[in-house]
Formats: structure tokens, sequence, C-alpha cells
């Protein structure tokens, strides 16, 4: 069974640039599902069996670290990695027990 990773961003431009960057590395022995909407992405997570989440702090319809705690308190064992435009120390005092941290910085959104 191949591992499924979730990446949840309200930014289209964002999910689209993960899929380059997940096809660029050759990372299709996973299966990758972008979600916009976080609360179709807990759907999603309740339904399905996810490998990995990475998820947008700043959503405008959901906290990312409210949404960050409720999937650790619905699966404790589920990797999560943050990503987000606030510098790496910031996220860390959001979600210190986040499996890993991306930042986005204001270059990478120039170009998309």
């Amino acid at each position: 069974m191949r591992k499924k990773i979730l990446v949840v961003d309200d930014d289209q431009r964002i999910l689209n640039l993960y899929m380059r960057l997940f096809e660029a590395v050759g990372l299709s022995m996973f299966d990758i599902v972008t979600m916009p909407d976080p609360y179709l992405a807990t759907e999603y997570v309740l339904r399905e069996k996810v490998d990995v989440v990475i998820l947008d702090l700043r959503m405008p319809k959901v906290n990312g670290q409210k949404f960050y705690e409720a999937l650790k308190e619905y699966n404790p064992e589920l990797k999560v990695i943050v990503s987000s435009v606030y510098p790496i120390d910031k996220q860390r005092k959001m979600v210190p027990d986040a499996t890993g941290f991306v930042i986005i910085s204001c270059r990478i959104r120039n170009h998309l």
C-alpha cells in the first residue's frame, strides 16, 4: 500500500508548488493529495489513512494551530509538517512537537 501525503493550504498556488516539487524530486511512490479547505481535509483524514500532513498555519477559515491540535488529538502518531511564512522560532512556539517545519518565504510567493 502506498503512503499518503496530504497538503493543506488555502493558497492554490502553494498547493501547485508542492505538487511540482514532489514530481521534480521523484516522490511518485507516494499518493499526494492537496486540499485548500481545512474542513474538507478534516473529513478526509477521518475517512482515509494519511501518513503525513503538510499544514499551513495561516488559513482564513481555521486557525492552523487549532487544526494541528485536532489532527494530533485524533491521531497522536500522525506526522505533521508545518508550512508557514512565520519564522521557524515562531512556528516552534506554536506547535513545538511538529514533525518538521517549512518556511514559505515572500520571495517564493512572488514567483508563483
